[in-house]
């Protein structure tokens, strides 16, 4: 079944809202509900309620296509201003479709699970009271509910009619009793008193849906330590006036903003084209950033000449690039709005934060992982992206625009060396000299190597890394590297190459690690025997965690130098130019400038 809304009749713009005079006569237990009155009204009524010390009831209706069409994120973040010491109850319904086979119901159902997220993150930032949900959608989002239970709100279960409570989820603070179905312009049915009675025996119970004053003293009766009305309660008088404190939203975007902005889409392999894609807006935990330096990175390359990295295949139309920096321009509902201006390196994944992985502080290896330029998730070769405001990380002054989005490829670095171990005295080997390589051997001494011997076939890179931090370099052509004696502490394989993979690996000591950076081969042959004797560690990174804070500071510090690493500059025109940089052995690191 389809659940309709009942239509919420529009008020004259000079209403104004008063509270029923029964509310005395069940002190402490009535909650208003701001879906019965106009929009525009919300706001003075939430004052009323406030001065009434009735409590403020809030419906976040989700439609099936994930659209708010109930109280709003922006209404509950004014209801915590206007009144910030009022109680506040949220409830959140979601509208049931009508066909689950309609075409796009799957992107619809991500958009649903989006607004829930949205409206989860809002209600611990306003620190509801309570936060009421059906049992399904308190069975889904788990770290979610978990942030709004550690705001203080309790969790309640929303008890529809037909159900009598006997199942609720673990862990529920409370239920809520419908007396019509949400949406719905039924009779209240009088039965629900008796599940309110059974339940009152083991928990806190409330009430809602069609409560009438007469309905309101019967729940009390039966338990109910909350009943939430809407019409019975809330009743609307014509004025000359309107309240003096009234607003009328959040601020909105900036007007400089655009409603879309020139983006680089890979439409096939070595094919690139312009198009002008919508400015997104961030969600209610994001911020929208204006796109200042976006680098050229390994996995871009492969994405646009071979069309995919192992299992990550471009199946459709893919907007490259994923290391950049910017400016937040605007924040979602739930973000200060103070960190608009703010100068940022983005750190670009979006974990799930409830699965295992993400539980015990590995979010790079998140299964649920939504990165930057990885299919299907688009990238940086545009004007504005989103991102989680955690993720955008504030940089100073002294760091470059460029400097903040090379952060990205030191973030790999910093990743590497902490899995090799490098510590003040450590020799490291490093096999290539390309940019990770390159940023690997900076980072190795900004951590303490006293050795750090880089190996490349091409003289200008081994020369290169002289200058990067490298204390001796080797021509892997000239000298075999596995019978060198170099009895490394830490291998690190910056350049894919199978072979230079096992010498490497041969060239460590006795309890020593390997670290496999490079894209490479998915099939390589090791050298097992050396691996088991000496005991080395032999392990591989993807992506990062909880690395930008180190690379902020290594940079600003002096201690990596990464303004120099760039090479070559684009404009959106010619990414196509940028991707093939690497072709030029003079090449490093190439910057793409979306806007410019």
């Amino acid at each position: 079944m389809t659940a309709q809304l009942p239509a919420v009749a529009d008020a004259p713009a000079d209403d104004t809202v008063t509270v029923a005079g029964w509310h005395a006569a069940v002190p402490n237990a009535l909650a208003g509900s701001l879906y019965a009155v106009a929009p525009e009204l919300r706001m003075q009524a939430a004052h009323v309620l406030a001065d009434a010390d009735v409590a403020i009831h809030l419906d976040v209706i989700i439609d099936p296509d994930g659209d708010q069409v109930g109280v709003t994120l922006e209404d509950l973040l004014n209801v915590r201003t206007e009144a910030p010491d009022a109680r506040v109850d949220v409830h959140i319904i979601v509208l049931e479709r009508a066909d689950a086979a309609a075409d796009g119901y799957e992107q619809s159902a991500r958009r649903v699970r989006r607004a829930l997220l949205d409206t989860l993150a809002v209600s611990a930032v306003i620190r509801a009271e309570r936060v009421c949900a059906s049992p399904a959608l308190l069975n889904i989002e788990p770290a979610a509910w978990a942030r709004v239970r550690a705001s203080g709100a309790d969790v309640w279960a929303e008890i529809v009619p037909g159900d009598d409570g006997n199942t609720l989820p673990d862990g529920v603070d409370g239920a809520l009793v419908m007396f019509i179905r949400p949406g719905s312009v039924d009779a209240a049915a009088p039965d629900r008193l008796q599940v309110i009675a059974d339940l009152a025996r083991s928990m806190p119970v409330g009430a809602d849906g069609g409560i009438t004053s007469e309905l309101a003293h019967l729940c009390v009766e039966a338990g109910a330590s909350v009943v939430v009305s809407g019409r019975a309660l809330l009743s609307t008088t014509t004025t000359s006036a309107s309240h003096p404190n009234h607003r009328t939203g959040v601020p909105p975007m900036s007007t400089t903003i655009p409603s879309t902005s020139r983006t680089s889409v890979l439409t096939g392999a070595k094919e690139l084209a312009i198009e002008e894609r919508a400015v997104p807006q961030p969600a209610a935990d994001e911020v929208l950033v204006e796109v200042a330096a976006v680098g050229v990175c390994g996995s871009d390359v492969h994405y646009y000449r071979h069309g995919r990295i192992g299992d990550f295949v471009v199946d459709g139309p893919l907007v490259l690039g994923h290391e950049l920096s910017g400016s937040i321009v605007a924040v979602g509902a739930g973000i200060d709005q103070t960190r608009v201006g703010e100068r940022v390196a983005i750190e670009p994944q979006r974990p799930c934060h409830r699965c295992r992985q993400c539980l015990a502080g590995r979010y790079n290896l998140c299964p649920n992982m939504e990165f930057y330029a990885t299919p299907p998730i688009d990238g940086a070769f545009t004007g504005y992206v989103t991102i989680q405001a955690e993720f955008a990380h504030p940089v100073p002054d002294s760091i470059s625009d460029e400097a903040a989005a090379l952060l990205e490829p030191l973030s790999v670095a910093i990743t590497t060396m902490r899995k090799a171990g490098i510590v003040p005295g450590s020799r490291v080997l490093i096999a290539g000299a390309g940019p990770i390589g390159i940023i690997c051997a900076q980072t190795a001494r900004a951590f303490g190597a006293a050795e750090i011997i880089v190996s490349d076939l091409v003289p200008e890179r081994r020369e290169r890394a002289l200058k990067y931090g490298a204390t001796a370099v080797i021509d892997p052509a000239a000298t075999d590297v596995a019978t060198a004696g170099l009895s490394v502490d830490a291998f690190i394989d910056a350049s894919g190459a199978p072979r230079a993979v096992f010498s490497g690996i041969k060239a460590v000591g006795p309890a020593g690690r390997a670290v496999l950076v490079g894209l490479g081969n998915s099939e390589m042959t090791l050298p097992v025997e050396h691996i088991q004797n000496l005991e080395i560690i032999v392990t591989g990174i993807f992506r990062y965690t909880d690395t930008w804070p180190a690379g902020i500071h290594l940079v600003a510090t002096g201690q990596i130098d990464l303004d120099s690493l760039v090479t070559g500059r684009f404009d959106l025109d010619h990414v196509a130019e940028a991707l093939d940089s690497d072709l030029d052995p003079d090449s490093l690191k190439s910057i793409v400038y979306p806007t410019k």
